[in-house]
């Protein structure tokens, strides 16, 4: 009962974890290298195209990384802004909406821990004391403010080309989530290109790419289609990362645990039943009991190998963050040996080999 229980407990563990992340249909595309050294020069619009055609992909969409101040009052953010397709976005909101596709100002979504990249740089958080910053958030009415965008990093070098400045709203402000896309801030694709197009010196000069890409975000239809979809874009010779990689990871990692548990109780199993009697002496039995205990470990000991795996899987759920389970593992052993006990000792008359059971 038991091993059914920590069975049960991994099953919901992982069903939860399949049926709330839709991380798991996404892949990442990544391509850093110099033209020199891939022979490519990244990824380019043909590409992603050729990507984006192909079965179970439903969406696909390049990203590009706009360098930009971003100023409203007297609080200003250098941040770097993420252009991409809404259709390969899965954003918690916590209000507004999506930014639109096209459009000439810029529309933003900013994420939940991006707000703290916004300081007064006369009176800064600080920064120093995590507490404090922690709790830090710029007094900002974030869907009723107009802000003002310039491309470029706020640098103090004269000679570098001065970056366009555009007006820009926000459409929505993600949920706080400790994680990269709550770190970011997005806006629409083409907008982003436009604007790199616009500081095509000042981005040349920065080196940002204008005609390829470094990152593709690919959505696909499914889960289980996903490593298919890896597999045809290898073949193009692009670098693949999904986090059905590490479920996968984290799967046959929790079996070779379970498989060393099972072994070490096996082992325990046999050692004490060669040496079961010995053992038994060594350890105080006297001859009143002696019998009592043979028939007693003798039995318990054929369960050393699931009792071992059952504690110890029982804390890997716990450590895996559900010690509800956990806890209903062991109380449901002791209900159950509870219930048993009796019945088999008093009801069948079998006595230690009853209680043993």
């Amino acid at each position: 009962m038991l091993m059914l229980s920590i069975g049960y407990s991994n099953y919901k563990q992982f069903e939860g974890l399949l049926t709330n992340n839709t991380a798991l249909t996404r892949i990442e595309i990544n391509d850093y290298s110099s033209s020199a050294v891939s022979g490519r020069g990244g990824i380019t619009d043909s590409t992603v195209q050729s990507i984006a055609a192909m079965e179970h992909v439903e969406a696909a969409s390049p990203v590009v990384q706009v360098p930009a101040v971003i100023r409203t009052g007297a609080y200003e953010a250098n941040i770097s802004v993420t252009g991409i397709e809404p259709a390969v976005l899965d954003l918690e909101l916590e209000e507004g909406g999506m930014f639109g596709q096209g459009g000439t100002m810029p529309m933003l979504v900013v994420g939940g821990d991006a707000v703290q990249q916004f300081v007064d740089p006369k009176n800064p958080p600080n920064y120093a004391d995590w507490e404090e910053f922690s709790k830090y958030s710029p007094q900002i009415d974030w869907l009723g403010t107009e802000l003002e965008l310039q491309f470029g990093y706020g640098m103090d070098d004269h000679e570098a080309p001065r970056g366009s400045l555009y007006r820009a709203s926000v459409s929505g402000l993600t949920k706080k989530a400790q994680s990269s896309e709550s770190n970011s801030i997005y806006m629409d694709l083409a907008v982003a290109k436009r604007m790199l197009m616009d500081n095509r010196e000042l981005a040349d000069d920065m080196g940002v790419p204008l005609n390829s890409y470094q990152q593709v975000i690919v959505r696909v239809d499914d889960m289980d289609n996903v490593q298919s979809v890896m597999d045809e874009i290898k073949k193009l010779g692009y670098q693949t990362y999904s986090e059905t990689e590490y479920i996968s990871q984290m799967q046959e990692e929790q079996g070779r645990q379970q498989g060393q548990l099972f072994a070490i109780g096996l082992i325990l199993c046999l050692v004490v039943r060669l040496f079961l009697k010995p053992m038994m002496v060594l350890f105080g039995a006297t001859p009143e009991v002696l019998d009592y205990s043979l028939t007693y470990t003798g039995i318990t000991s054929l369960g050393f190998p699931f009792l071992i795996l059952a504690t110890g899987g029982s804390n890997l759920v716990r450590a895996d963050g559900s010690p509800r389970y956990s806890m209903i593992c062991t109380l449901a052993g002791a209900v159950i040996n509870t219930v048993l006990d009796p019945l088999f000792i008093f009801g069948f008359h079998m006595g230690m080999a009853g209680a043993a059971l």
